[in-house]
């Protein structure tokens, strides 16, 4: 299995399913298209008051807004 990751970085043990409950607990709905980035933050969209909005989750477990 290949990742793009550089030589020496490492992916940690955090799971898709860990990543959407965080997210999901920080009051974000339909949650979707999850991807772990090389620095072990995930990537995903999701609804917020209606709207659809760009969101980072940080390895120490914030939730972020992400723009475009």
């Amino acid at each position: 299995l290949s990742n793009n990751c550089e030589f020496g970085e490492r992916l940690d043990g955090s799971t898709l399913m860990d990543a959407k409950r965080r997210i999901e607990s920080a009051g974000f709905t339909g949650v979707r298209e999850l991807r772990k980035g090389c620095d072990n933050v995930w990537h995903a969209k999701a609804n917020a008051n209606g709207s659809e909005v760009n969101l980072a989750l940080s390895p120490d477990g914030q939730v972020l807004r992400e723009t475009e």
